[in-house]
C-alpha cells in the first residue's frame, strides 16, 4: 500500500489484528455498527465499543490483506478463523469530517462461520449486563 490509513481506521484494524486497543477514542458518540450476524444496526459508542471488543477477542487476530479508499470510506479485506472455520470478509469504515468513525459495516462469509461467531457473541452479551441493557435484552 502506497498510502497510509487515517489514525482511526488504523486503530480499528489494529484492534482486530490483536495488536492494540483504544478504539473508543476514534468512535463518534452516535457511531453505528452493522455486523454480519444480525439484520440490525447497533448504535452508540458504549455499545459498539463493547461489541467490537467481544468480536476482537473471538477472532484471535485477523489478517488484513487489502485496503481501498473512496473519500471518507475505507474497505479493509480480511481473513480469519473461528471455531476452526475459516472466513473472509470486508470491513467498510465510514469517517466523519473530523476523521472519527461514524459507521462500521461488516460483510463476511461463509454463513457457517458467521453463525459460530453469532453464537459466541451471544455468550459475551448475555454475560455483560451493560451490553445486554444497551441492546434491550435485560429486564
Amino acid at each position: 500500500m502506497l498510502w497510509q490509513l487515517p489514525p482511526s481506521v488504523a486503530a480499528f484494524q489494529a484492534l482486530f489484528e490483536g495488536t492494540a486497543s483504544g478504539i473508543a477514542t476514534w468512535l463518534r458518540d452516535d457511531v453505528a455498527l452493522r455486523p454480519p450476524t444480525y439484520g440490525k444496526t447497533w448504535t452508540g459508542k458504549e455499545l459498539v465499543c463493547r461489541l467490537l471488543g467481544f468480536a476482537s477477542e473471538e477472532f484471535g487476530g485477523l489478517v488484513y490483506t487489502d485496503a481501498w479508499s473512496n473519500g471518507d470510506r475505507y474497505a479493509l479485506r480480511f481473513e480469519g478463523e473461528i471455531d476452526g472455520k475459516p472466513f473472509q470478509g470486508i470491513d467498510v469504515v465510514h469517517l466523519d469530517r473530523a476523521g472519527n468513525i461514524a459507521l462500521i459495516e461488516i460483510f463476511a462469509r461463509p454463513p457457517a462461520a458467521m453463525l459460530a461467531l453469532r453464537d459466541r457473541m451471544s455468550l459475551h452479551v448475555r454475560n455483560d449486563p451493560v451490553a445486554s441493557r444497551l441492546m434491550g435484552l435485560a429486564a
